[in-house]
């Protein structure tokens, strides 16, 4: 006989694959009707996705160098500059 706590869980892990597969049955069928223009545009939301928080993720982890800041040609500095103008340019563009 199976103790009561098992069954318990068992029966949770089936719901929860059950769940887990009407889900992807769900999105199978959606990406089925999807028309090309429609996956372009979902792909092309998700790659600007992915740049936006990249950028952000690496201008709040690499802030500039404040010491060397003032000199002429510091490239830490430059790339930080450039990933705060990409932040901007992806989160306040029309």
């Amino acid at each position: 006989m199976t103790p009561p706590f098992r069954t318990a869980c068992t029966d949770e892990d089936r719901k929860r694959e059950e769940r887990n597969r009407k889900q992807r049955e769900y999105r199978a069928r959606r990406r089925a009707e999807q028309t090309d223009e429609e996956r372009e545009e979902i792909n092309r939301k998700a790659r600007e996705y992915r740049a936006r928080r990249k950028a952000e993720s690496s201008a709040l982890s690499n802030p500039p160098d404040q010491t060397r800041s003032s000199g002429g040609n510091n490239t830490l500095f430059r790339t930080w500059l450039h990933l705060l103008a990409a932040h901007l340019v992806f989160n306040y563009a029309p």
